[in-house]
């Protein structure tokens, strides 16, 4: 359980740096900004929910819209 819930947070935080690379490289535009990029659960029990919100901010010029978000 905690493995899969890491390996989500991970392929989040891929997809979420790929996409700010990108904008910050196209200059004009929506460029997204993430302060804290990581976050550290530590130890989880097995069955516990667990949860934790990242800021996500539009620091461009134009909306930053996010269609989809997925785990691989």
């Amino acid at each position: 359980m905690m493995k899969r819930v890491y390996n989500c947070l991970v392929a989040l935080f891929v997809v979420i740096n790929v996409i700010s690379t990108a904008m910050a490289v196209q200059g004009d535009g929506p460029q997204l900004f993430i302060e804290e990029k990581t976050f550290d659960f530590g130890k989880v029990d097995e069955g516990k929910t667990i949860e934790h919100a990242f800021t996500v901010r539009n620091r461009g010029n134009q909306p930053l819209i996010i269609e989809k978000v997925q785990p691989d």
